[in-house]
């Protein structure tokens, strides 16, 4: 009797502790997935931020690369609508990455998107890999961008920032000294892609696929559509030859004297 109790007793501890931990790797799925909303709801408010800060920039805000005796300390008010902290997010980016710093919120609506087709994938638990991935994408694609943009783009009108911004500037002059305009373009366009795929997973070679697809479709669909345009042409073409035909044989018929039939008169014998 005794050693059927203990055999009970270690069943229901066996059971119970089965039932633990079936109910932690329920939850653990679900910390994960309330995580990545988390981090999506985050991201998506931080680039919208960021936007409006930088659309609204006013070189007469205050700024950490602004001259001193403009902005609120002038009498001026911020103009920029994410107020004096924005003035000051729109300077730093502007002058760091120039124009590119528009594709620093765009990487982040892509890693925002990643999220999102993430979110159904049940995880236990956040790698670390899947948090330093994105910033070395970011780092490498805003090198690559601004190194081009600063290499290639030169701005028709005056701005308070250099193109490519100093990070543009810096990484051009470490460059081209060493590897000429070829060898920068190559490095910097490598960085760019490189990032492109780190932050958003984006295969370039199932892009190219899918273009590729995309491309024959387009050339069969043009075939098939100026293909069924000729054939109408031909078929209006060959309506209008018989037809000019129908009419010049009606003009001819109207025009043609009907022949003349004389009677034939027998004569009787007598």
């Amino acid at each position: 009797m005794a050693i059927q109790k203990k055999s009970k007793a270690k069943s229901q501890v066996k059971k119970s502790s089965s039932s633990i931990g079936k109910g932690e790797s329920k939850k653990a799925p679900r910390v994960g997935m309330i995580l990545k909303e988390g981090g999506l709801l985050l991201l998506g408010a931080i680039a919208f931020y960021l936007f409006i800060c930088m659309i609204s920039f006013s070189p007469t805000d205050p700024g950490p690369f602004q001259v001193s005796g403009i902005g609120p300390e002038a009498g001026v008010p911020v103009q920029n609508w994410g107020g004096r902290v924005g003035a000051w997010i729109a300077d730093l980016m502007f002058n760091v990455f120039g124009k590119m710093a528009y594709l620093f919120i765009v990487l982040i609506v892509a890693a925002a998107w990643h999220l999102i087709d993430e979110r159904e994938v049940k995880t236990e638990s956040v790698s670390v890999s899947a948090i330093i991935s994105p910033v070395l994408g970011f780092v490498f694609a805003m090198i690559g961008a601004t190194t081009l943009d600063n290499l290639y783009i030169q701005d028709p009108v005056a701005l308070p920032y250099v193109s490519g911004g100093m990070l543009g500037d810096i990484a051009n002059q470490f460059l081209l000294p060493r590897f000429g305009v070829v060898g920068t373009t190559l490095i910097a366009l490598g960085l760019f892609l490189s990032g492109v795929t780190l932050v958003t997973r984006l295969s370039w070679f199932s892009l190219m696929d899918w273009l590729g697809a995309k491309g024959f479709m387009l050339v069969n669909y043009l075939v098939e559509r100026f293909g069924g345009i000729k054939d109408e042409i031909k078929g209006a073409a060959e309506r209008k030859r018989r037809t000019e035909s129908v009419s010049t044989l009606r003009e001819k018929m109207v025009k043609k004297k009907p022949p003349k039939i004389t009677p034939k008169i027998s004569v009787p014998k007598q």
